[in-house]
């Protein structure tokens, strides 16, 4: 075999019809069409904008950070804006389809970072994951997308069956909000506020006893004018 024929380049081969082609064309088109499909399913899952009012944005991430019910993620903050009255920041947040019946204006919405109470370290999960956003739906409502953050969470969540007691007392003490009622060392409730009385002479106190101990809650009464408290 002589030197020239040793570097002669191979002749090409050529194939007959339209399958050269589609196989040029075939990646590309399949990576249209997944994109097609994963924009369609947003599209489908998407749900309304709201917009949450908060004192600070402390810990508030645009992108980062979700907005949760029961421990499952519903939304994501989108953008975070100044007010223009400079009270505050309002969040806007992407909510998905299936969280749109939460939103009414029965339900509530707070920050839930570290945080020291009567209870005990809340919150503490927030150190890794960084603060998010809470909502307790509460039942029925009409629609809305304008919400104002609560400054702290709720003492009771709505879903916790029960019924609200005003406890009258003579002087408010070390009593706070979310003070636990107890009867015979058993929690059978929880302290939601407190006012002054209309007549100025004691104090109110705003309690919430739960559904399965309402029938004890003459005892409770009882038991608290004994002890000097009621």
């Amino acid at each position: 075999m002589s030197e020239k024929e040793e570097l002669r380049a191979p002749k090409p081969l050529v194939k007959q019809g339209y399958w050269g082609l589609l196989s040029i064309w075939l990646i590309p088109l399949l990576a249209v069409g997944i994109a097609a499909w994963l924009i369609l399913k947003s599209y489908i899952n998407e749900g309304p904008e709201i917009s949450v009012l908060l004192s600070s944005a402390k810990g508030i991430e645009a992108g980062v950070t979700e907005i949760r019910y029961r421990d499952v993620a519903i939304g994501t903050v989108d953008r975070i804006e100044i007010t223009d009255e400079l009270d505050g920041a309002r969040v806007f947040v992407s909510m998905q389809k299936r969280a749109e019946k939460y939103l009414t204006d029965t339900a509530r919405i707070w920050v839930v970072s570290p945080a020291i109470s009567l209870d005990g370290i809340k919150g503490l999960d927030t150190l890794l994951s960084g603060s998010y956003l809470e909502i307790d739906p509460g039942e029925g409502g009409e629609p809305l997308r304008e919400f104002k953050g609560l400054a702290s969470p709720p003492v009771i969540s709505s879903t916790v069956p029960g019924r609200e007691f005003i406890l009258r007392a003579e002087r408010l003490g070390n009593v706070k909000r979310g003070t636990p009622v107890l009867y015979k060392g058993l929690q059978v409730g929880n302290i939601l506020g407190y006012r002054l009385s209309e007549d100025k002479q004691s104090v109110e106190l705003v309690t919430f006893i739960e559904d399965l101990t309402v029938p004890w809650f003459r005892k409770i009464r009882a038991f608290g004018m004994r002890a000097g408290f009621l």
